[in-house]
């Protein structure tokens, strides 16, 4: 084998593994309204909007899961400090965290929340009675 192609087997090798280290984001109330789009006969218009949307949810939520990636990360990491260090340090190091993690988990509700109503209201009310019905079935799943 050519020098180039190992050389080109390494380089995709490595692109492929990078493709799985990245996280994957939750994906947007609007994108979840796109894969339906037939059902709800959603019109051109309503669709471009609906991607800017979702392009903005994704941009906008990224930095605040990765954030919540490394705070679970680093949370996993204290619970595995030793008990024979400063006792109190250590439910401060804790607490501060916790906080930390509800303040990112709280951010992040918030983004998808008004993601959420801002892809509402591009439907009609019609169809965001058929939205919400097809939400509801599927969080019966």
């Amino acid at each position: 084998m050519p020098i180039r192609y190992k050389a080109l087997a390494i380089i995709l090798i490595a692109l492929s593994a990078s493709l799985y280290t990245q996280p994957t984001t939750p994906s947007s109330p609007a994108a979840l309204i796109l894969e339906h789009r037939s059902e709800l006969g959603l019109s051109r218009t309503q669709v471009r909007r609906l991607h800017r949307i979702d392009n903005e949810f994704g941009t906008t939520i990224r930095p605040i899961y990765i954030d919540l990636l490394d705070l679970r990360a680093t949370s996993r990491r204290l619970a595995r400090v030793s008990d024979q260090d400063d006792a109190q340090e250590i439910r401060r190091r804790r607490a501060r965290h916790h906080a930390l993690m509800r303040q990112v988990a709280k951010e992040l509700e918030e983004t998808r929340s008004s993601s959420r109503d801002q892809a509402l209201k591009v439907l009609t009310p019609s169809q965001r009675a058929k939205a919400n019905e097809l939400t509801a079935k599927l969080r019966k799943r």
